[in-house]
């Protein structure tokens, strides 16, 4: 054996000479391969839309019922039997047609509190027709007392009806990754989160309205298993959920750039950790793929491991794909600010400990009219996802 090509400076060489070569392609072949990559991506582009199409016109289509709720004056239903109602309100959106599931559509409910100067503070439920009499049996289990009955729409039909007014429909979303709970609101007869928010719907003139929505879908994201495997095996949990991701949208062209630059950097890297073996005899970690870091035991804090078992509780219990929004019509815009300015604060009792809370999602002024046709349909947006659990729905 030559020992002159076990020197540094040979197997670096012989490295570099031995990469492969994309000298096989022909200007053919590769011509080709572009095309037939351009063809793929025209083809999954179109099944996409037409997909998105058909399920906005079956959304747009739908005739929902709405079911408007009135409660006793007293109620002893504490928060736990209130989960429950929410439970099952899970169990009812997770039935979903064939069609429904190729289509990607949810089966939504959408909970809202509505005030008007003549017909006060108003408790309603929107849902579809053929789950309508599953849960007004549901609800009258749940409290005896309540009367329920089916009222037509109170929004207006569409935004032109609000031209001589001041209108903004606002949307809310959690602060942080999805996983970080809110503050749990376990005793209701001594807070109740809902005086706080029907105190800001008082006081209207008779063409004044104001409506907070709470539009709900059984969801359960992917990204649950992975939390759930760092949690079992000690990873560092909060570094993963505090990292900044990608929107859903660039999520694979984020990936592909990152394993481009991950490559690179292990064939950069790689003749030195060669060199940096030989000269010192030592055997020192490789270039991780990814820029990954070596796994290392590490003992969490008190503090860490109560959040960490609060994180473990919500992610493992039913899951709703959640959006809040507010709809305010009134006559000017000082009124409409501090509007929304109470609502926010409102919103307040729910944070936890600077690790969750419910802020207002900043929207552009031009979809304005988009955001209101969205409310009056109870359909999701296209941006960020929130997701809650069923104690956190029942809390709201």
């Amino acid at each position: 054996m030559n020992l002159q090509q076990l020197r540094a400076d040979n197997i670096v060489r012989n490295l570099f000479h031995n990469l492969p070569s994309f000298s096989f392609f022909t200007s053919f072949q590769l011509s080709s391969a572009i095309l037939l990559a351009l063809g793929l991506i025209a083809c999954i582009a179109l099944v996409v839309g037409l997909r998105l199409l058909l399920l906005f016109r079956k959304q747009f289509q739908e005739k929902p019922v709405f079911l408007e709720l009135t409660p006793p004056s007293k109620t002893e239903q504490d928060s736990y039997t209130t989960e429950k109602l929410f439970s099952l309100i899970h169990a009812l959106s997770n039935k979903r047609t064939m069609v429904d599931r190729i289509l990607g559509n949810e089966i939504r409910v959408s909970l809202e509190i509505a005030s008007t100067k003549n017909e006060g503070i108003r408790y309603l439920l929107r849902t579809t027709k053929s789950h309508a009499n599953t849960l007004r049996r549901s609800l009258l289990s749940y409290l005896p007392q309540l009367s329920v009955k089916i009222v037509d729409d109170y929004l207006p039909k569409d935004v032109e009806e609000l031209k001589n007014r001041k209108y903004e429909v606002v949307e809310f979303k959690l602060s942080h990754h999805f996983a970080f709970p809110l503050n749990k609101q376990s005793d209701l007869a001594k807070h109740d989160p809902i005086a706080y928010i029907t105190g800001m719907m008082t006081k209207l003139d008779p063409t004044e309205l104001i409506s907070l929505q709470l539009l709900l879908a059984t969801d359960r994201p992917t990204e649950t298993k992975k939390i759930s495997n760092i949690i079992f095996y000690n990873g560092d949990v909060l570094e993963h959920l505090n990292s900044k991701n990608a929107p859903g949208y660039l999520k694979i062209p984020a990936f592909l750039l990152k394993l481009v630059f991950s490559l690179l950097f292990t064939v950069t890297m790689l003749p030195f950790w060669v060199i940096s073996t030989m000269m010192t005899n030592e055997m020192t970690p490789i270039p991780h793929l990814f820029g990954s870091k070596p796994k290392s035991d590490r003992i969490r804090t008190p503090f860490e491991n109560e959040l960490v078992e609060s994180i473990n509780s919500k992610i493992n219990q039913p899951l709703f794909e959640a959006t809040i929004r507010l709809l305010v019509v009134v006559k000017n815009s000082q009124d409409l600010g501090e509007r929304i300015s109470g609502f926010a604060s409102s919103f307040a009792t729910f944070a936890n400990h600077g690790h969750q809370s419910i802020v207002v999602k900043k929207n552009p002024n031009f979809l304005k009219k988009l955001m209101f046709v969205s409310f009056k349909k109870r359909i999701f947006g296209i941006s960020t996802k929130s997701h809650i659990s069923v104690s956190e729905a029942s809390d709201i």
